[in-house]
């Protein structure tokens, strides 16, 4: 488990199943699933939420990253009773399966949602970046009717069972969220990439790899106190495309009000330009580069800037530029293929404002 709120399932579950045993050596304090919910106080575990169960998810809040372990009979479960609109159910096959074999995108279930990843039925085609079930995750079925969903658990195969590594990101997890795909963006190109925001605070963002639809998590505000001011009922978020070269563009289109486990396709989005509001050295790319690399930075208004290359030891090693430069994003490339592998430092001044940063060479 990661700090705050995640997605799971449990595929072993004891003879006691009550929430106070099978959570007995977990730093958890609060699990929700579908209607129900308890809170681990200091008079024990209250709520409607008594016993876990097999073939449903659950959001579990946990106070710390650490390993939470369960013990009793390993339990197999692919076959769900759904019910119209949204079912929060386990995936206790005990190896990854493809959503595509596993889920027949027929019109029966509209949308899957994941911990921070979706996929949407589209013309008999799922669509986004939830391309896999994974044992020990939960997830939301969203049913256009009432029926019986089984699936057959994908056969035992080398190395096919998956390691959750939390992917290190500048928002917080949400037991509410919804997804935006955005299929054409204006001006986007591979690496660059796409936040969400509401009232000035990060509540999601994605990097676009060349996907024809980039799905971006948006993060709503919850129980917890890291999601105050996140996304509520309605509100619209703020798209930005961030360039690799640090320039912002506001995204605009017919962009749906959030809504709490809902999936909105936006087919076209333009861009508009942002000018910068701070005299910033934005990053380096490709970091660590072998043997050039783009040194990108901004600057609000017109402005003689210095960029200086530096060793570990300090010493000036060459100076990329020394002159004015306009308003705006911009960005200046670094050849060091007669240099030798190890750590430098990118100086950045400008209107006597400085900054710097650390880069590798790797040859």
């Amino acid at each position: 488990l990661h700090f705050g709120a995640n997605l799971i399932s449990f595929s072993v579950i004891n003879e006691d199943s009550s929430v106070d045993n099978m959570l007995s050596q977990c730093d958890i304090t609060d699990i929700i699933g579908e209607g129900q919910a308890a809170s681990n106080t200091e008079n024990g575990w209250v709520g409607n939420l008594d016993n876990l169960s097999v073939n449903r998810g659950y959001w579990v809040k946990a106070d710390s990253e650490h390993i939470c372990p369960v013990v009793g009979m390993n339990l197999i479960e692919s076959e769900y009773d759904l019910h119209f609109g949204a079912n929060l159910i386990s995936y206790a096959c005990d190896e990854v399966g493809l959503l595509e074999e596993l889920v027949e995108c027929n019109g029966d279930i509209n949308s899957i949602i994941g911990e921070g990843e979706a996929a949407s039925c589209v013309e008999g085609n799922w669509i986004g970046n939830l391309s896999t079930l994974n044992p020990g995750r939960g997830y939301w079925f969203k049913s256009t009717t009432s029926f019986d969903l089984a699936f057959e658990c994908p056969e035992q195969s080398a190395n096919s069972r998956e390691v959750f590594v939390e992917q290190p990101r500048e928002y917080n997890q949400s037991t509410q969220q919804a997804f935006y795909m955005f299929k054409d963006i204006e001006g986007i190109s591979q690496g660059d990439e796409v936040r969400a925001y509401n009232n000035g605070i990060l509540v999601g963002s994605q990097i676009y790899l060349g996907q024809e639809y980039l799905t971006l998590p948006t993060m709503g505000d919850d129980f917890q106190i890291e999601t105050d001011g996140y996304l509520s009922l309605s509100q619209t978020p703020i798209f930005k495309l961030i360039k690799q070269s640090g320039e912002e563009l506001i995204l605009q289109g017919n962009i749906p009000g959030w809504e709490n486990n809902e999936i909105f396709i936006v087919e076209e989005a333009s861009s508009m330009k942002v000018l910068p509001d701070t005299y910033e050295l934005v990053n380096a790319y490709p970091n660590p580069f072998n043997p050039t690399t783009t040194i990108n930075f901004s600057v609000p208004d017109i402005s003689k800037v210095t960029i200086e290359v530096y060793n570990i030891q300090g010493s000036r090693i060459a100076t990329l530029t020394n002159k004015e430069y306009t308003s705006g994003y911009h960005s200046i490339v670094w050849n060091a293929n007669k240099l030798a592998s190890g750590v430098y430092f990118i100086r950045f001044n400008a209107n006597g404002l400085a900054d710097s940063k650390k880069i590798m060479l790797l040859k």
